[in-house]
């Protein structure tokens, strides 16, 4: 179960599949929210890819005024 937090297919699946058995061990009388839980996963994939985006900015070479504005609105959308 480990080895799925970094294996490149597995890490988008095994986030999703650790909340859900941790509501299910919490609560086993109660279901556990699917559109919760998936809600929940689509901003954990987002904030990824918003983040690998803003490292791509930082990490450009030619930092123009733009590129920095692009980074400075994308930023508060990685801390959700």
């Amino acid at each position: 179960m480990v080895g799925g937090w970094f294996v490149p297919v597995a890490n988008l699946w095994v986030p999703y599949q650790v909340v859900s058995d941790i509501w299910q061990a919490s609560t086993p009388r109660r279901p556990a929210p699917g559109r919760l839980i998936i809600a929940w996963w689509v901003l954990f994939v987002a904030t990824g890819i918003i983040g690998q985006v803003l490292n791509r900015f930082y990490l450009a070479n030619d930092i123009t005024e733009q590129g920095s504005l692009n980074t400075a609105y994308l930023s508060p959308l990685n801390a959700v």
